[in-house]
C-alpha cells in the first residue's frame, strides 16, 4: 500500500543530521520526539517518534485538519491554526526545521 505525503522515521533523521540539527541517531530520534510531541508531524501507526524505515509520518499541514481526525483537544488545534495563520505569504507548504 502507498501513502501519499508520508515520510519515515530513518529520513527525518537524516535530514536532521545533514542540517547539523543533531549530533547523532539517538539524538535524531529525541528530537522527531520533541517536534511529534508538539503536532509539527503525527505517525500514521503507532504513538512514537522511531528510527526506522517502516514507521510512516505525515506532517499536520498534508493532512485534513479536522480535531476528530487528529484527536486533539480545541486548545491543540487553535494553537496549531495560529501557528499556520502566521505563515508567511510565500511559505512553499514545506517543513522548515529550526
Amino acid at each position: 500500500m502507498r501513502y501519499k505525503k508520508t515520510f519515515v522515521g530513518s529520513e527525518a533523521i537524516d535530514y536532521f543530521l545533514s542540517t547539523g540539527k543533531v549530533k547523532d541517531r539517538a539524538d535524531g530520534t529525541e528530537f522527531g520526539t520533541m517536534l511529534m510531541k508538539r503536532h509539527f508531524f503525527h505517525p500514521l501507526y503507532g504513538q512514537l517518534f522511531v528510527d526506522s524505515n517502516a514507521a510512516l509520518y505525515r506532517f499536520l499541514e498534508d493532512e485534513d485538519l479536522s480535531p476528530l481526525t487528529l484527536n486533539l483537544t480545541s486548545s491543540t488545534y487553535d494553537k496549531y491554526l495560529s501557528l499556520s495563520l502566521s505563515l508567511p505569504p510565500n511559505y512553499s507548504g514545506k517543513c522548515i526545521f529550526l
